[in-house]
């Protein structure tokens, strides 16, 4: 699959797929960025894409995997934080 062929997707799903970034992320400026990561994702790995199911199919996939993983990744980060405030001297309970 070419790049040009990413452009074309992007054109053609990119409000579909920002708006299920949006959905799952709560906010326009991480789904923004949500949206540029997951067709860079698309475009690095383009030649897995085997056109067994539709194109949009395959960039939802992508974005849902994306989108909850970030918010793994933040809601670990944020224990972590805890975590880490609470074994601080003098911090409060």
């Amino acid at each position: 699959m070419a790049q040009a062929d990413i452009a074309a997707w992007f054109d053609k799903y990119g409000p579909a797929v920002y708006r299920r970034a949006r959905y799952l992320l709560g906010n326009h400026e991480d789904a923004q960025e949500a949206t540029q990561e997951i067709f860079i994702r698309a475009m690095k790995s383009a030649s897995s894409f085997e056109g067994r199911a539709g194109e949009y199919t395959w960039l939802s996939r992508i974005t849902t995997n994306f989108c909850l993983n970030r918010i793994r990744d933040q809601r670990r980060r944020d224990e972590l934080l805890q975590e880490k405030v609470a074994t601080l001297p003098g911090s409060f309970p």
